[in-house]
């Protein structure tokens, strides 16, 4: 092992590390605004501080996922298994804080590809995509752009126009 390789594995630990602490800072950060804003509630609707925490916890929990999306997309994760990972989290912290009710998660998947498979302009998504694809692997959109970039070439901007 050379010396480049140990200092990049110890920027990789020191990242590692940085990125940690930030998340706890975070957790934390998030912590002292939810107990802050519960004795906020508490005062304005007279409730115990438990069910203060709980009306406070409902707000913040979308500010929750939108940060812990974009943390896990800079980690480097596979951006499936973060979507995926987190709809269900959230999903099941939604049911837990009351959001919505248990049913109502299990009709997000038949609602929106009902949705998607009634709407006509939705369903040529799939016949474009097809199209790029053909065109992309049969070399007639290099063709085509070639043929395009020699007819423009005088042309100010003439890459804007081609593509």
């Amino acid at each position: 092992m050379n010396k480049v390789d140990a200092v990049e594995r110890s920027n990789e630990g020191k990242v590692a590390v940085l990125m940690g602490c930030f998340l706890i800072f975070l957790i934390l950060l998030g912590a002292v605004a939810v107990g802050f804003e519960s004795g906020n509630v508490m005062s304005l609707y007279e409730v115990p501080r438990g069910e203060a925490i709980y009306m406070v916890a409902q707000e913040y929990i979308s500010i929750a996922m939108f940060l812990a999306l974009a943390i896990l997309l800079f980690s480097g994760y596979p951006v499936a298994f973060i979507l995926g990972g987190l709809s269900m989290l959230f999903g099941l912290l939604g049911y837990f804080f009351e959001v919505f009710q248990l049913i109502e998660f299990f009709n997000f998947v038949p609602r929106i590809w009902g949705m998607a498979c009634e709407n006509l302009v939705l369903v040529a998504v799939p016949a474009f995509v097809y199209m790029g694809v053909m065109l992309e692997r049969s070399g007639i959109a290099n063709d085509l752009l070639y043929c395009v970039q020699v007819l423009l070439r005088k042309v100010p901007g003439a890459l804007a126009l081609a593509v």
